[in-house]
């Protein structure tokens, strides 16, 4: 449904050969039609019909690129759609190389990184997502792919890092994403959906403020933290501290790159990240809640 709701229409068509879709508001037939030849989607066949049972019941038939231009017949319409080329969805390996994204002079998590901490959130393909200091973008690209009928919320503040973070997400073609621009710890409460899962990769020294306000929305939220410095180490320890119902790993993860040299190769160290994973555990040193995991 995408009457008043933004379930995912592209994932929808991409991963089943039939889906039937509501319309409504902004997303009408043709929009939606415009949506899914962005996508690569623009082959499917699409029937969509307004005021159906009545006696000037219309039905308009074509492949999304005809339909994209349809004259609009009002907002509130059925779609069905045929995708001949379905695929069943399989969960994708975590740390899509680098040079998939688009760059800027804002920091990205690195491929590496990327692969580990992504690994220890493992959200459900359903999962509402926080992505705080979402940067470039790459956590949020892959965490999109990840949940392909969830919706991810991008949060960041830089205004450079939203231009390069709006053009990943439209180059990876990504409908479940919504970019949530200014300081996470003022803009969070604005969020109606409590996150499943929270992805914090930036708090421009808010982490209580920040941590404070997810677990108000759901205490149970899984949550995986990442940082280069032991100033920020040690504020997420001491949040922790005062928190029994919580666990904490921390990993430290140092990895090196190869780099040609004349006919040698010689490995170049990167920066030694932390990654704090928090989860919920309503009886220290027992069994961990089921909703955690």
């Amino acid at each position: 449904s995408r009457h008043g709701r933004r379930d995912s229409l592209t994932e929808a068509v991409r991963h089943h050969g039939k889906v039937f879709c509501l319309t409504g508001g902004s997303d009408t037939p043709a929009a939606l039609c415009r949506m899914l030849c962005h996508a690569g989607l623009g082959q499917a066949r699409v029937a969509v019909g307004y005021r159906l049972s009545y006696e000037d019941e219309h039905v308009a038939r074509g492949t999304a690129e005809e339909l994209a231009g349809l004259k609009e017949e009002g907002s509130l319409a059925v779609m069905m759609i045929w995708n001949d080329k379905a695929r069943p969805w399989q969960r994708p390996v975590h740390g899509l190389p680098d040079e998939s994204f688009i760059r800027g002079k804002a920091p990205m998590t690195k491929q590496e990184i990327r692969s580990i901490a992504l690994s220890r959130l493992a959200p459900f393909p359903q999962a509402v997502i926080y992505d705080i200091g979402a940067g470039t973008g790459s956590c949020t690209v892959e965490l999109a792919l990840l949940a392909p009928a969830g919706e991810i919320f991008a949060f960041e503040i830089d205004e450079e890092a939203l231009s390069v973070l709006t053009a990943n997400i439209d180059r990876f073609a990504l409908s479940n994403v919504t970019v949530v621009p200014g300081n996470a710890a003022r803009t969070l409460p604005s969020v109606a959906d409590a996150p499943e899962y929270a992805f914090i990769g930036g708090t421009k020294g808010n982490i209580p403020a920040i941590l404070d306000e997810i677990y108000r929305k759901n205490r149970a939220c899984r949550i995986v933290m990442t940082a280069i410095t032991v100033e920020t180490l040690a504020a997420v320890t001491a949040y922790y501290a005062g928190r029994p119902d919580y666990t904490l790993d921390i990993t430290q993860v140092m990895t090196a790159r190869s780099r040609r040299v004349g006919s040698s190769h010689m490995m170049m160290a990167q920066n030694p990240v932390y990654i704090m994973t928090a989860a919920y555990d309503p009886v220290p040193g027992g069994e961990r809640s089921s909703s955690c995991l």
